[in-house]
């Protein structure tokens, strides 16, 4: 049973604690069969984002003039680099 209202997760002053019970899916620009779990971001006063990127089969990220860091937990992955 999930009582609402209820969570593990907590924000501090220094820290976050972010638990799987309070991740929000959604597609961002530029994804295309790929949604993105964002943990943190500028809304958070952070200088970064960072999310985690859920992948269907052909799915695509799209472009940026970002800094990308790309950890692949399972399955393989093909970089495609200006084209």
């Amino acid at each position: 049973m999930h009582n609402l209202g209820q969570t593990r997760s907590c924000k501090r002053h220094n820290f976050f604690v972010l638990t799987p019970d309070t991740f929000v899916r959604t597609v961002l620009p530029g994804m295309k069969a790929c949604c993105a779990i964002v943990h943190v971001s500028g809304a958070a006063a952070a200088k970064f984002v960072q999310y985690t990127a859920e992948f269907e089969s052909g799915g695509e990220l799209g472009g940026t003039d970002s800094q990308r860091f790309i950890y692949v937990l399972e399955g393989n992955l093909q970089l495609e680099v200006g084209g």
